[in-house]
């Protein structure tokens, strides 16, 4: 009778040391997949910042942006250009695999890559107005992928300022500044939002609010109505939202 209640407690014993085993695996692997996703949202939050800072830096260099004062009569480097889209086709090669696994739509995904040979073949072309307006396009691709990522919560909100800027500025030589106006009090509603999310005092708070009233600056321009005030008052308010 003995033997065969300690092989009764004994059965009990090895059920609960495999009961253990399974459910620390089961722990194990759930933390696993948790640390994964984390660093899977980080690496494709860094992808998206890179392709971001690089549509801005091409932007800029067709606006010449890159000078104190707006000139139209500086010369855009197109070669320049083409070497950089060169360097964003071999990273998006990667991108694209990354931003697969979220929920994305496909199309969104294929269209990137198809407004990237678009704005080749108008870079070539030299045709400033045709490459600014792929770029805006490219950058609103961003807005969609940047929504699909909570690595950062802000960051959504940084790209829909910087692309309603984007936007202003495309349309700037056209002189439409009631459809600028309302495109820069767009980027100015993108990061009010942030500002309201701030619980307590944030590291980021300082560059936001400056990027805030460099836009509020901006706003201004529909009583200006001046092409270099814009480009001006832009390059700043771009700088402060790439701060961010």
């Amino acid at each position: 009778m003995k033997n065969k209640s300690k092989k009764i407690l004994y059965f009990i014993l090895i059920l609960v040391i495999i009961l253990l085993f399974s459910i620390s695996a089961i722990i194990f692997a759930y933390t696993k997949n948790n640390e994964d996703s984390l660093i899977n949202q980080e690496k494709i939050y860094c992808e998206i910042k890179y392709l971001d800072s690089s549509i801005i830096k091409m932007s800029n260099s067709l606006n010449l942006l890159d000078n104190t004062v707006y000139s139209s009569n500086l010369e855009i480097d197109w070669v320049n250009l083409l070497n950089n889209i060169e360097t964003v086709y071999q990273y998006w090669n990667t991108t694209i695999l990354d931003l697969n696994n979220l929920l994305i739509d496909k199309q969104d995904l294929t269209d990137f890559g198809k407004i990237l040979d678009n704005l080749v073949v108008s870079i070539k072309e030299k045709n400033k107005q045709q490459s600014f307006n792929y770029l805006v396009q490219l950058y609103e691709k961003l807005t969609i992928y940047a929504q699909n990522i909570e690595y950062d919560v802000n960051y959504t909100q940084v790209v829909q300022a910087k692309y309603h800027l984007l936007v202003a500025c495309s349309i700037a030589e056209k002189g439409n500044w009631t459809l600028i106006y309302e495109s820069i009090l767009r980027s100015d509603e993108a990061l009010l939002k942030i500002i309201n999310s701030f619980d307590n005092k944030d590291l980021n708070e300082y560059n936001v609010n400056q990027a805030f009233v460099a836009v509020k600056e901006l706003e201004n321009i529909i009583n200006v109505k001046d092409l270099d005030v814009f480009y001006l008052k832009y390059k700043i308010a771009m700088q402060k939202l790439e701060n961010i």
